[in-house]
């Protein structure tokens, strides 16, 4: 920029970002000088600003491009203490070579104070409609400049007034200016990265106060950014949602899952995956997988089911669906979907809870897995189906739970124990808990004593806990694509947090017992599983006993009844001295993996210092994800792109480098200015690289609202396919229903309720909200 030719001088650039953070303990003085005030021809009041020459405009001076002069007004603007808005322009096609390009002829640049206000007329009968107050910030202001094209693609000045008709922003007023409220890549970046492990917008906002030091060096748009974003994903948000996902499928050379169904309006219905990691810990430890539900975790009122199983005693994810219904058909497609994405490998048990649809697809699906229903839910319907005289006054639950809680029992001391607390309170009758006994064997411990169920024994807790920890990262306003974003994020924590226990676990623990055996144990177990095992070693010494062993069968077996002091009962082992293998007649290892205290007891004896390894479980161990695995279906257990990726670890690299110059110069103002003046360098050369050395035109310092929401949340480009899905309503949940209570929650709320009112002293009433001194029953 010149007055006959020459360019923009570098130093303006960056000038309306320090303006912007500029502050002032003065807030009636302008932003250099105090304005003049004068009268125009006409009489009016005027106010021309105290600005530095070189910001001044001046008729006939030249811009290379619109943009430039924009930005010159800007930063004037910015300088005196007001804002700028686009006025009138003209536009005109031209043939530029063999390409018509629109060109602007006319172009005006004004004050925000320009015009007056238009009241809109309001419609009389519309009596209950409503609309925003808002003030008035138009004053007839005439300041502006007027630009016109001229040869060679530059611009011109032919027109500038610089006077306003009102006073010029104060100091404190420039951080709430549309200038400066519009957010960096980095904020919205920053935002956005908060907002995958459910932080807020106003949280984000003053936690960036606490990093920056002052509000107003935080610009206040931050609520904003989830506008823009809801107006950029539109109506593409199922197409968004599966695009991202194919794109992951296509980077992880196979390893990545994903398969969905539209119905036959191409609305999304269903939709499963599963990343390389989720793949391969099924492969090692999908024999035991327990399976359930949970609700609002996208705006759709889709519901979430959860696969998960057990490593090392935490829970981890085999797979992740979306349902819009809870019917056999959804079921059944979501099974074989799984089951396809495994290689067809069926797991050994499968708990869930008791939906029957959910069952009906289970023994369709599946053909030699055994299902397993969750103890939990069952035994906490048992007040309401049998009436809550009976279990309030009574010692009938008592009795029950001890019968079924019991898992030392076999099958025919459960069945004994069962008919005589149904006899000694005359429920044989009893329709409900006639048909629990009935499938007894899907849910009573004495029948699933030899099944081993890793540690998943009575109830899912383990995936209603995951549900739980996943929506920690997710909330039920968010959309699909924002969903999945969370999810890799929870995912990620999942991961983290186990890894950290492995880490944690190559460390010894301290030992209570002299025995070798605790000794070896320690050294293959994760400290959660070895503290298992050490409670277990620690009654062999202290609290078993041999009642008898006089009893040897052939090939070196012998018999032992060992007593169990602490639960007061005999426990036969069966020891084979040639290969030390060992069977106790409480199926302990059978069913959670890990030896009892019966068996511990009988090797003790036999002078054993390790574990036989028949006994310990991979699946228990410290390297139990370092097993070599076998690829299979042509693709590799290898981690997905999106954990291995070099650029966001040289992103992560670069973050720290910067934090911790910035730790090391804040001592000084010197260092500090020091470190700013090469960051200044360094920003103009990557700016010089992305404009191109030769371009007459300067590139835009910041991307666009949808260049960055695209590298945050994906592209929309693309022909939609897939339409987003219609809002659900699923058993007991949505938008439009609540959830059915039993008679037991609904006591408890009514109870709550009324503890939270005050009691009044005059009447007497609890739960009301009036005290002694202005009761209406005085």
């Amino acid at each position: 920029m010149n007055e006959g030719d020459g360019a923009l001088p570098t130093s303006l650039l960056n000038s309306v970002t320090e303006i912007n953070h500029s502050t002032s303990n003065d807030d009636t003085s302008s932003l250099i000088n105090s304005p003049r005030v004068c009268y125009s021809p006409k009489g009016s009041k005027e106010y021309i600003a105290g600005c530095l020459h070189h910001l001044k405009h001046s008729v006939d001076m030249i811009f290379d491009s619109l943009k430039e002069a924009e930005l010159f007004y800007k930063v004037y603007a910015a300088h005196c203490g007001f804002q700028v808005r686009n006025g009138t322009d003209k536009k005109e096609k031209q043939t530029v070579g063999k390409e018509i390009v629109e060109v602007i002829l006319l172009k005006h640049l004004l004050c925000t104070k320009q015009g007056y206000f238009q009241p809109k007329p309001r419609n009389q009968d519309a009596e209950s409609s409503q609309t925003r107050k808002r003030s008035v910030t138009r004053s007839g202001c005439s300041a502006c400049i007027r630009l016109r094209y001229s040869s060679g693609g530059k611009y011109v000045i032919y027109y500038f007034h610089e006077g306003h008709s009102h006073p010029f922003l104060t100091p404190s007023s420039i951080p709430f200016t549309k200038e400066s409220r519009q957010l960096t890549q980095v904020q919205k970046q920053y935002i956005f990265n908060n907002a995958k492990v459910n932080i807020g917008h106003v949280k984000s906002y003053r936690m960036s106060k606490e990093h920056c030091g002052s509000y107003n060096n935080v610009r206040t748009d931050f609520k904003n950014i989830y506008r823009y974003l809801k107006v950029y994903i539109g109506d593409k948000d199922a197409f968004m949602f599966k695009e991202n996902f194919e794109r992951k499928v296509q980077a992880s050379n196979g390893g990545f899952y994903f398969d969905y169904c539209v119905d036959n309006h191409k609305h999304l219905t269903r939709a499963f995956w599963a990343d390389s990691i989720c793949r391969k810990n099924y492969a090692l430890f999908g024999n035991v997988v327990t399976f359930d539900s949970t609700y609002d975790t996208n705006k759709y009122c889709l519901f979430f089911p959860l696969s998960l199983g057990l490593i090392t005693t935490k829970s981890v994810t085999f797979g992740s669906a979306l349902l819009s219904k809870e019917d056999t058909d959804s079921f059944v497609w979501l099974f074989e979907t799984f089951l396809k994405c495994m290689g067809n490998c069926e797991p050994y048990c499968l708990l869930t809870d008791q939906d029957p649809a959910m069952s009906i697809a289970i023994e369709k699906v599946f053909k030699t897995t055994k299902l397993r229903l969750c103890m939990w839910h069952i035994m906490r319907k048992v007040p309401d189906k049998v009436g809550p005289v009976l279990c309030r006054e009574t010692n009938f639950l008592k009795k029950l739970n001890a019968v079924v809680w019991d898992s030392d029992l076999d099958p025919t001391e459960f069945v004994s124990g069962w008919e005589a607390v149904m006899k000694e309170f005359s429920l044989e009758n009893h329709d409900w808990l006639s048909y629990m006994c009935k499938i007894k064997h899907k849910w009573i411990p004495a029948y699933f004593r030899d099944l081993f169920m890793g540690g998943l024994l009575r109830v899912t807790s383990r995936s209603e806990g995951e549900n739980n920890f996943f929506c920690h990262f997710t909330n039920p306003h968010v959309t699909l694509v924002e969903f999945a974003l969370r999810y890799d994020s929870a995912l990620d924590a999942q991961r983290h947090e186990q890894d950290e226990l492995v880490k944690k676990s190559k460390n010894l623990p301290s030992l209570v017992t002299p025995l070798q055996l605790e000794k070896h144990a320690s050294l293959f177990y994760t400290h959660a599983l070895f503290y298992e095992f050490q409670k277990e070693c620690e009654a062999a010494c202290f609290a078993c006993g041999i009642e008898s062993c006089n009893s040897c069968y052939g090939d070196g077996e012998e018999f032992s009844v060992v007593y169990d002091n602490e639960r007061r009962k005999n426990y036969d082992v069966i020891f084979d001295t040639s290969s030390n293998d060992s069977t106790c007649s409480c199926r302990k290892f059978e069913s959670e993996g890990i030896l009892c205290r019966h068996i511990l007891f009988i090797m003790k004896g036999k002078f054993l210092c390790e574990i036989p390894s028949k006994y310990l479980l991979r699946r228990w161990s410290k390297d139990a994800l370092k097993q070599p695995m076998s690829n299979f279906e042509g693709w590799s257990f290898v981690e997905d792109s999106s954990r291995s990726d070099r650029k966001k670890q040289l992103l992560s690299d670069c973050w720290s480098k910067m934090f911790s110059c910035v730790s090391l110069a804040e001592d000084t103002e010197d260092n500090l200015f020091e470190l700013v003046e090469k960051l200044s360098v360094f920003e103009e050369e990557l700016k010089k690289k992305q404009c191109g050395e030769g371009e007459a035109t300067r590139k835009d310092q910041t991307a666009s609202d949808a260049d960055i929401l695209e590298l945050l949340v994906g592209s929309k480009s693309g022909e939609v396919d897939v339409l987003p899905p219609n809002f659900c309503l699923t058993k007991g949940s949505g938008r439009s229903s609540k959830r059915l209570k039993s008679a037991k929650e609904k006591a408890v709320e009514v109870n709550t309720t009324a503890k939270k009112g005050r009691t009044c002293k005059a009447c007497g009433q609890s739960g009301v909200n009036h005290d002694s001194r202005n009761c209406p029953n005085k």
